[in-house]
């Protein structure tokens, strides 16, 4: 019990001395006021519990006054911001570039004359995958072309109707 006693005042003569240190140095009318915001910015951690950690910034008018380890934090706080994201799931240029290559599309197996209805039998699927993709087909199939399809030619939806 003393000891938790012991570090509560502990604590309490840090604000104090903090607090009294602010004083002194606005009761200097000597001393310029970039001067006294410098000096409280290097005073104010020492008055906190956890002073290695405490980081201090103080904006008066257009001047900005910060704790040497102000600057770092914000930055490292902006870094952690970006690793977590905007939470939304993107495909990736790399990965769009993949799947361009790798993955499938629709694609005309023979000739497809304007009015005809697309059946299974008239599509195969092949690379690049920047056509309609399978997953698609069922958005196509039974519809009616709308302009003469050559065989072997990558379908995009605007050839039906």
């Amino acid at each position: 019990m003393r000891d938790v006693i012991f570090q509560s005042l502990n604590e309490r003569q840090k604000e104090l001395n903090c607090l009294y240190g602010v004083l002194e140095l606005f009761q200097n009318v000597n001393e310029s006021l970039d001067f006294v915001f410098r000096k409280i910015v290097k005073l104010i951690p020492k008055g906190w519990q956890f002073s290695s950690v405490c980081v201090v910034r103080i904006t008066f008018e257009d001047q900005i006054y910060c704790s040497e380890d102000f600057i770092e934090m914000v930055s490292s706080i902006r870094s952690i911001e970006k690793i977590k994201g905007t939470g939304r799931k993107e495909v990736s240029e790399t990965e769009w570039i993949t799947r361009r290559k790798y993955h499938v599309s629709m694609t005309s197996s023979q000739d497809i004359p304007a009015g005809t209805e697309l059946i299974k039998g008239m599509v195969v699927y092949r690379n690049p995958g920047t056509g309609i993709p399978a997953k698609d087909a069922h958005k196509i199939l039974g519809k009616r072309a709308t302009q003469n399809i050559l065989a072997d030619e990558l379908l995009s939806f605007d050839m039906f109707k």
